[in-house]
């Protein structure tokens, strides 16, 4: 099944991310994430799952504009979401990715920082997929739209996989 999507932020992909989708009710990013990406909000129904790497699902967000900083700082540290899937537009979440991609677009690769944390070494002592003995700088992560329906249909997805490309969400099944 494909699922048509509005691309909010195109965020950085290296080819299609899959995994099975996070879907969360609303949280709020200044102080019901923490900086490893780990939902923190002791009265969140998902409190202590992690949103790193993940694809996360979510209809809105909430809370103050201080959620696009926290965002962004996870973006900076390579602990952000894969990808960002919302029923509506939802200007702190893309306030913070886009915060971040110019934080980014300046930066140079920073040792260790890669996209999913540290970079592991490869033959030779460099740490993989890099020049130098750097890793690739953080990735800000895709901001997706999809109407409330599929919304819905994403959070009960076994496997999603997301493109930038139209058309930017398949739902896999797992068999």
């Amino acid at each position: 099944m494909r699922v048509p999507a509005r691309v909010l932020v195109p965020g950085v992909l290296h080819g299609p991310v899959e995994g099975a989708p996070l879907r969360i009710a609303p949280v709020s990013f200044w102080g019901g994430v923490d900086a490893d990406g780990r939902i923190a909000d002791v009265h969140h129904p998902q409190h202590g799952a992690s949103t790193a790497d993940r694809i996360l699902v979510l209809e809105s967000s909430k809370g103050s504009s201080s959620g696009s900083s926290v965002l962004a700082e996870l973006i900076m540290t390579g602990r952000a979401p894969a990808a960002i899937i919302v029923a509506e537009p939802d200007a702190i979440i893309a306030a913070g990715c886009l915060a971040a991609a110019e934080l980014l677009a300046g930066a140079e690769p920073v040792e260790g920082a890669g996209r999913r944390g540290a970079a592991e070494p490869m033959e030779g002592g460099s740490p993989a997929g890099s020049e130098a003995g750097t890793a690739p700088s953080p990735a800000v992560p895709p901001l997706l739209q999809v109407s409330l329906p599929d919304l819905q249909r994403l959070g009960g997805a076994g496997r999603i996989r997301v493109s930038t490309a139209p058309p930017a969400l398949t739902v896999v099944r797992e068999m």
